[in-house]
């Protein structure tokens, strides 16, 4: 084997921008990017664009990606839980290790209550049979970039029926 490549020295991680364009609260996968729908998304629909290159010896399911600015939207829509969210957020950083874990838990509960758009529920059945199992993955700008990784900090849920995908 040859030498192994020098990395650049204290070269800064570049985080992709985040843009909320999105009309509809879904896009197809085929149209996901970093700054639009996250890392992980974008990386899923580059190896999906080379599992359709000729030869390629791999394939991808279908996918559908939930833009970023839909959990912004749902909190506006829901002005008592955004108050708490907000609340929570602008404090984490400062939480001791037991509150931490606490606070976690109660934005992860406040999460929960928002609603899901009727239109994403709707695309989700229109593309997917009723109970195709699925998995549905949270992502962020900042995952799987060349210098910095968050495997595992965001959740993956699988074996979720397309009927139930907004709970």
């Amino acid at each position: 084997t040859g030498p192994t490549p020098k990395r650049k020295a204290n070269r800064p991680v570049q985080i992709p921008e985040v843009r909320f364009v999105s009309a509809r609260p879904w896009i197809p996968l085929e149209e996901a990017v970093a700054e639009t729908c996250g890392a992980k998304a974008d990386g899923a629909r580059r190896l999906a664009v080379l599992a359709r290159a000729a030869g390629a010896d791999f394939q991808t399911p279908p996918g559908l990606v939930v833009p970023f600015g839909v959990m912004e939207a749902a909190l506006q829509a829901a002005p008592e839980v955004e108050a708490q969210y907000r609340e929570l957020v602008a404090r984490i950083d400062t939480l001791a290790p037991a509150e931490f874990v606490t606070a976690s838990e109660r934005l992860r509960r406040l999460m929960g209550q928002l609603r899901v758009p009727g239109e994403l529920v709707v695309e989700v059945a229109r593309k997917f049979h009723r109970q195709e199992q699925l998995i549905v993955r949270s992502s962020a700008n900042c995952e799987d970039l060349e210098h910095l990784a968050g495997a595992g900090l965001y959740e993956s849920v699988a074996g979720v029926a397309a009927a139930d995908v907004a709970a």
